[in-house]
Protein backbone atom coordinates (compact mmCIF):
# COMPACT_ATOMS: atom_id res chain seq x y z
CA UNK A 1 0.00 0.00 0.00
CA UNK A 2 2.89 2.36 0.77
CA UNK A 3 4.35 1.56 -2.66
CA UNK A 4 1.08 2.52 -4.34
CA UNK A 5 1.05 5.85 -2.48
CA UNK A 6 4.62 6.53 -3.59
CA UNK A 7 3.70 5.74 -7.20
CA UNK A 8 0.72 8.12 -7.01
CA UNK A 9 2.83 10.93 -5.57
CA UNK A 10 5.51 10.34 -8.20
CA UNK A 11 2.93 10.43 -10.98
CA UNK A 12 1.36 13.63 -9.60
CA UNK A 13 4.79 15.26 -9.37
CA UNK A 14 5.57 14.31 -12.97
CA UNK A 15 2.26 15.75 -14.18
CA UNK A 16 2.86 18.95 -12.24
CA UNK A 17 6.38 19.32 -13.67
CA UNK A 18 5.07 18.78 -17.21
CA UNK A 19 2.43 21.44 -16.67
CA UNK A 20 4.98 23.90 -15.31
CA UNK A 21 7.32 23.23 -18.25
CA UNK A 22 4.50 23.89 -20.71
CA UNK A 23 3.62 27.08 -18.89
CA UNK A 24 7.24 28.27 -18.98
CA UNK A 25 7.42 27.54 -22.71
CA UNK A 26 4.22 29.50 -23.31
CA UNK A 27 5.53 32.45 -21.31
CA UNK A 28 8.80 32.46 -23.27
CA UNK A 29 6.92 32.45 -26.58
CA UNK A 30 4.65 35.27 -25.41
CA UNK A 31 7.61 37.39 -24.31
CA UNK A 32 9.14 37.07 -27.76
CA UNK A 33 5.88 38.09 -29.43
CA UNK A 34 5.22 41.02 -27.12
CA UNK A 35 8.36 42.96 -27.98
CA UNK A 36 6.47 44.83 -30.70
CA UNK A 37 3.08 46.23 -29.79
CA UNK A 38 1.40 46.56 -33.16
CA UNK A 39 -1.91 47.62 -31.63
CA UNK A 40 -0.40 50.81 -30.23
CA UNK A 41 1.33 51.61 -33.52
CA UNK A 42 -1.91 51.20 -35.46
CA UNK A 43 -3.83 53.30 -32.93
CA UNK A 44 -1.28 56.11 -33.17
CA UNK A 45 -1.41 56.08 -36.98
CA UNK A 46 -5.20 56.17 -37.01
CA UNK A 47 -5.33 58.91 -34.36
CA UNK A 48 -2.88 61.00 -36.39
CA UNK A 49 -4.96 60.54 -39.52
CA UNK A 50 -8.20 61.45 -37.76
CA UNK A 51 -6.79 64.49 -35.97
CA UNK A 52 -5.40 66.20 -39.07
CA UNK A 53 -6.45 64.76 -42.44
CA UNK A 54 -4.00 66.90 -44.42
CA UNK A 55 -1.10 65.39 -42.42
CA UNK A 56 -2.33 61.88 -43.00
CA UNK A 57 -0.15 59.49 -44.89
CA UNK A 58 -1.30 58.32 -48.26
CA UNK A 59 -0.96 54.56 -48.45
CA UNK A 60 -0.65 52.62 -51.66
CA UNK A 61 -1.95 49.07 -52.15
CA UNK A 62 1.22 47.47 -50.77
CA UNK A 63 1.02 49.59 -47.63
CA UNK A 64 -2.66 48.74 -47.14
CA UNK A 65 -1.80 45.05 -47.50
CA UNK A 66 0.98 45.41 -44.92
CA UNK A 67 -1.35 47.17 -42.45
CA UNK A 68 -3.97 44.44 -42.91
CA UNK A 69 -1.32 41.77 -42.36
CA UNK A 70 -0.13 43.46 -39.16
CA UNK A 71 -3.71 43.80 -37.93
CA UNK A 72 -4.33 40.12 -38.70
CA UNK A 73 -1.17 39.10 -36.85
CA UNK A 74 -2.19 41.19 -33.83
CA UNK A 75 -5.63 39.56 -33.84
CA UNK A 76 -4.10 36.11 -34.24
CA UNK A 77 -1.76 36.84 -31.34
CA UNK A 78 -4.70 37.85 -29.13
CA UNK A 79 -6.58 34.69 -30.11
CA UNK A 80 -3.50 32.56 -29.42
CA UNK A 81 -3.11 34.27 -26.03
CA UNK A 82 -6.75 33.56 -25.20
CA UNK A 83 -6.28 29.92 -26.19
CA UNK A 84 -3.11 29.67 -24.08
CA UNK A 85 -4.95 31.20 -21.13
CA UNK A 86 -7.71 28.62 -21.53
CA UNK A 87 -5.12 25.82 -21.73
CA UNK A 88 -3.38 27.14 -18.62
CA UNK A 89 -6.68 27.19 -16.77
CA UNK A 90 -7.39 23.63 -17.90
CA UNK A 91 -3.93 22.51 -16.78
CA UNK A 92 -4.38 24.11 -13.39
CA UNK A 93 -7.78 22.48 -13.03
CA UNK A 94 -6.33 19.09 -14.01
CA UNK A 95 -3.47 19.50 -11.55
CA UNK A 96 -5.88 20.45 -8.79
CA UNK A 97 -8.15 17.51 -9.60
CA UNK A 98 -5.16 15.17 -9.61
CA UNK A 99 -4.01 16.54 -6.28
CA UNK A 100 -7.47 16.15 -4.77
CA UNK A 101 -7.79 12.62 -6.17
CA UNK A 102 -4.44 11.73 -4.69
CA UNK A 103 -5.49 13.16 -1.32
CA UNK A 104 -8.73 11.20 -1.43
CA UNK A 105 -6.75 8.09 -2.33
CA UNK A 106 -4.42 8.63 0.61
CA UNK A 107 -7.32 9.34 2.97
CA UNK A 108 -9.13 6.18 1.85
CA UNK A 109 -6.02 4.08 2.42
Amino acid sequence: DAMKQLENRTMDSKIEMDILDSLDDSKAINERHQKVNTDKIIQRLRAAQESDPKDSIELDDDDHELVEQVEFQATARRIAQDEEDAQDAARKKLAEESRLAAQRGLAAA
